[in-house]
């Protein structure tokens, strides 16, 4: 009985590793998103990155130990149904929130080797085995002291304080920061309190009523920029992923609305939303650099909501499948103004250009249009 139960655990501590140098191995070699976001910002998460002098309560092997009974609700497995519902519980609190919401990431972003469904005794392995398991709990943790309970820490939305967290929501953040940019009032009005939650009716007249977030979902999800700023990136983000629930059929299977819009989606939702009319796709390829142009003269003169985006093979410092902001156009300098969601500082190592990069700053930064066709995609611009 006991070589048979060894077996079984050398055999799963074997499996682990080859997990995780399977995923090592993959950013290095290649992933052109979240790897490469490294290459030109700091982090997709930056205020977070400095650790120094921050250590939570309690380690996140004694805070798994004494809650994952709990977690596991009797069965002695957490699998993502369970996680979902989890992360929806108000009681959940502090250092254990921030440890739930680092299984979270792990499970659903498949991070850190940790499997769909996990047992105490495989999830006792891949933390011995696994240091940044430690790391990201550290992360999630130190973002508990910028949580502000209001929804606007200053009356209204600030766009400076925006900053897209650890979560694959880019085609969220690209249009809710232009939208905090030009347009912070209809944000305000879009939101409103009720017991126990709030009321988000957009601009397009689609509404949900959500909860109100909890620590996981705030800890888990966000950069502490963000969270100083207070709670209405959250609140927006859960009436987006109700809203998903009532039309996409697997949205619906998923038991929480921030896990719904955390792992990708298409930023054309979104404009519909904000602007409540027609949506013009401009195929930057098949476009002509003289009708692009009129298209971005348009923009600029009406103030149109516009988002932009790269393939997954991007050329240049730029990540792959990340979507982007176009906050004006410079006629004059033939330039386009971008916003990457990332909200990060930037300065190349050499010549301005797709090569070195792009001088940036909160994730603003300016190409000439002959570049920018060569980089993105489309543009996607709505119409009031």
């Amino acid at each position: 009985m006991f070589q048979d139960k060894l077996r079984q655990v050398l055999i799963l501590a074997l499996v682990t590793l080859l997990a995780i140098v399977t995923t090592a191995y993959a950013d290095i070699v290649g992933q052109r998103g979240y790897s490469q976001a490294h290459a030109i910002a700091t982090s997709s998460d930056a205020p977070d990155d400095d650790l120094r002098g921050f250590t939570p309560a309690r380690p996140f092997r004694q805070v798994v130990r004494e809650n994952f009974r709990l977690w596991a609700n009797g069965t002695g497995v957490i699998d993502k149904d369970r996680m979902g519902e989890l992360l929806g519980d108000p009681s959940i609190k502090g250092d254990s929130a921030a440890a739930l919401a680092t299984l979270s990431h792990g499970m659903f972003n498949k991070k850190h080797g940790i499997p769909e469904s996990m047992t105490r005794q495989e999830l006792r392995i891949l933390d011995r085995s696994n240091p940044s398991l430690e790391n990201e709990y550290r992360l999630a943790s130190s973002r508990l002291s910028h949580i502000n309970r209001s929804i606007f820490a200053t009356g209204r939305p600030r766009f400076e304080m925006m900053k897209q967290g650890p979560s694959g929501n880019c085609y969220f953040f690209a249009p809710l920061g232009w939208m905090a940019k030009f347009r912070p009032d209809d944000i305000v009005t879009s939101i409103r309190r009720t017991n126990g939650g709030y009321l988000v009716r957009f601009p397009s007249g689609n509404e949900a009523t959500v909860s109100e977030p909890t620590d996981a979902e705030l800890v888990g999800f966000h950069s502490a920029q963000t969270l100083d700023d207070g709670l209405w990136v959250t609140v927006l983000e859960k009436a987006l992923g109700e809203l998903q629930a009532e039309k996409i059929a697997k949205k619906a299977e998923i038991p929480n609305p921030i896990l719904r819009i955390a792992y990708g989606g298409h930023g054309v939702q979104l404009i519909r939303l904000w602007s409540g009319g027609e949506i013009d796709k401009v195929p930057l390829a098949k476009t002509s650099v003289t009708e692009i142009r009129e298209a971005l003269k348009d923009l600029k003169a009406e103030r149109l909501m516009t988002l932009t985006g790269t393939p997954k093979d991007v050329a240049g410092k730029l990540p792959g499948s990340h979507a982007f902001a176009v906050f004006g156009y410079r006629p004059k300098l033939d330039k386009v103004v971008v916003w990457n969601p990332w909200g990060n500082d930037f300065k190349p190592k050499g010549p301005e250009g797709i090569e070195n990069g792009y001088v940036t700053k909160h994730g603003i930064f300016q190409m000439p249009l002959a570049e920018f066709v060569q980089v993105f995609s489309n543009l996607h611009i709505g119409r009031d």
